[in-house]
């Protein structure tokens, strides 16, 4: 929804997510979700500092999608 877009509350949301859980992340994007796939890219640069690896990928469900992955391990 464009409210939640502007005040980056999904983005606050997923940072808080990766923060508490360790290991690593698969995160995928269909063909056409151009919104999504801009989202994601914006959320994982800022949180990896860019040290992921995007790719296109075909997933058995939902066939050719964009996918990020990254791991990481929380620090104490």
């Amino acid at each position: 929804m464009p409210y939640f877009r502007k005040n980056k509350i999904g983005k606050r949301f997923i940072t808080d997510i990766f923060k508490s859980l360790e290991g690593s992340w698969e995160i995928k994007q269909v063909v056409g979700a151009e919104h999504a796939v801009k989202f994601w890219r914006d959320v994982l640069h800022e949180y990896t500092l860019g040290n992921y690896v995007e790719d296109s990928y075909e997933d058995e469900k939902w066939g050719v999608v964009t996918r990020q992955r990254f791991a990481h391990t929380i620090k104490v």
